[in-house]
């Protein structure tokens, strides 16, 4: 059963932090975003508000490290997901909602804990292993637009912490593109979400501003940690409302 709708002012703080959390870490405003939309609306009404809300702060974070992109990890991590995206879309228009709506919530919780808890690779993973993430994030992120938890939990391992935001902000933009065009076609992204979307993307990609501004000023580990157990927090309470 879904709560009742949000107001005006708790929208746009929840847009706010969540711009926060994407520009300092670069990753975790659209699934902050999703965490708190599932508790009030069901899953296919919120990924095109949520998608036109990220896609400037997507492009800022993009265009501000650009320079620092690997191509090779970076394209071996997107090809395979825009393959399977169109795969994670059927899922969004297929499945019971209240199943998508506590499946996201599981898959917060899971990566948060695991990040939390301090898991890490000690290696950084071959082609293959870089192939099978992309396959697993594109039909998450095709399906529920989280997949970046999913990642992170993967390359805040093995690289240091510049690379891996590098390399999650460079994925998240370019597979970001493509499920634009298929959302579209689908038909679960429309000018109606672009309207209700607007004032919230601006709040947002002031936070993201600020959470660039602040990520090599402030100990990462620790603004992370908090990041993370709000999103620990918001999945919890997706699962019991």
């Amino acid at each position: 059963m879904l709560g009742e709708e949000p107001g005006t002012g708790v929208l746009a703080v929840v847009a706010l932090v969540a711009g926060l959390l994407r520009g300092f870490t670069g990753f975790g405003g659209p699934a902050f975003l999703i965490a708190v939309l599932t508790i009030f609306y069901p899953p296919i009404m919120i990924v095109g508000k949520v998608l036109i809300v990220d896609f400037a702060a997507s492009t800022f974070l993009f265009h501000s490290c650009f320079r620092r992109i690997q191509w090779k990890p970076t394209l071996s991590l997107v090809i395979p997901s825009l393959l399977v995206m169109p795969a994670g879309q059927w899922l969004l228009v297929a499945m019971d909602p209240d199943v998508l709506a506590r499946g996201i919530a599981v898959t917060i919780l899971l990566t948060s804990l695991m990040m939390l808890a301090g898991w890490r690779y000690r290696k950084r993973p071959g082609l293959v292993g870089m192939v099978l993430i992309g396959v697993i994030s594109g039909v998450i992120f095709g399906a529920s637009y989280i997949a970046l938890v999913t990642i992170t939990a993967v390359l805040l391992g093995p690289w240091n912490h510049v690379e891996a935001r590098t390399l999650i902000v460079a994925w998240a933009f370019l597979v970001q593109i493509w499920f634009t065009f298929i959302s579209v076609y689908a038909g679960t992204v429309g000018s109606s979400d672009l309207l209700i979307a607007l004032p919230a993307a601006v709040l947002y990609l002031a936070g993201t501003w600020l959470g660039s501004r602040l990520f090599g000023g402030v100990g990462e580990a620790q603004y992370r940690n908090v990041a993370l157990i709000v999103l620990a927090g918001l999945a919890l309470a997706g699962l019991v409302r």
